[in-house]
């Protein structure tokens, strides 16, 4: 973690139980995006991913954004894409014993966060998988972001079989949709290394779309060989939403689904030009259903 990203943390500690998480990302979107965000009545892409944490009805996407639920939703509205298997559900972490069968070919992540995960080693998990759990489950992720999304999901730990070889560069294809319509990708690598992230209009040129605290590609971004099934899956997956950011892979020749994100970073960790903001928030105006006001799609 950066100086200043360390500084705004401890900060936020401080300062979000005396003024409350509405009061601090008010001020710290005008940090952030130099300009007052319309919370009452919001204008912006930006503007509505503050607004549907406080007035919207953001809390109603649990089931989407639960790791373990939303999969039930992917198999119902797209049979093109690969879902990948829950091997079991951990809900304490005494429950490690259901691992006991699993081998070593497996991955644990938090069902009700983002950014959590525990890959067993080669010849199964060691003292520190039940430390995870127990940091994991005690994570209350809506208090930790106010992402209002993740409020009401049981905590739980999930495990899942390892979708490529241990060591193998996963890219993350993240596409952002807009009244059920792609319209950027976001390719992620590097992870382990040297992690990069950058946003690309469809037609291949980099978007304005931009990540102030992760690298670009130097070269050329590894664009998925089946780009069109990704927009496709991705079209499928958005259909119901006025705005989503549908995530997958691409290993062989399958797309696998990885999550659904409503508010990405949290809304802080990009930067739009002020223009595109505008236009990407009228979109948001103009859909039916929007999910910042009348969730409930399934």
């Amino acid at each position: 973690m950066k100086l200043k990203s360390k500084l705004i943390y401890l900060i936020r500690i401080i300062l979000v139980p005396i003024v409350g998480w509405r009061t601090w990302n008010y001020f710290r979107f005008i940090f952030v995006h130099n300009y007052v965000p319309r919370i009452s009545k919001p204008r912006t892409f930006l503007d509505f991913l503050i607004w549907g944490k406080y007035l919207g009805r953001m809390d109603r996407l649990g089931i989407y954004v639960d790791k373990i639920a939303v999969k039930e939703y992917v198999r119902s509205v797209c049979s093109d894409v690969v879902v990948i298997p829950t091997l079991c559900s951990l809900y304490s972490s005494e429950d490690e014993c259901l691992l006991s069968d699993l081998g070593d070919n497996w991955i644990a992540k938090g069902a009700h966060t983002s950014g959590f995960s525990y890959i067993c080693p080669v010849g199964g998990y060691d003292n520190s998988f039940k430390k995870f759990c127990s940091n994991v489950l005690s994570v209350d992720y809506y208090n930790k972001t106010g992402e209002s999304n993740y409020r009401y999901i049981v905590p739980a730990v999930i495990i899942e079989p390892l979708i490529c070889p241990r060591g193998f560069n996963l890219i993350d294809y993240k596409v952002w949709c807009f009244a059920g319509e792609p319209r950027f990708i976001g390719i992620h690598g590097d992870r382990s290394t040297n992690p990069k992230g950058q946003i690309f209009e469809l037609n291949g040129s980099p978007s304005k779309w931009i990540y102030p605290d992760i690298p670009t590609w130097s070269g050329s971004a590894p664009f998925p060989k089946n780009f069109d099934r990704i927009l496709s899956i991705a079209r499928k997956l958005s259909s119901a939403f006025s705005f989503v950011r549908v995530d997958l892979y691409e290993i062989n020749d399958d797309i696998v689904f990885g999550e659904l994100t409503f508010s990405p970073g949290d809304g802080f960790n990009i930067r739009i030009p002020y223009e595109e903001d505008l236009q990407y928030g009228e979109l948001i105006i103009c859909s039916k259903p929007n999910i910042f006001r009348d969730v409930g799609v399934v």
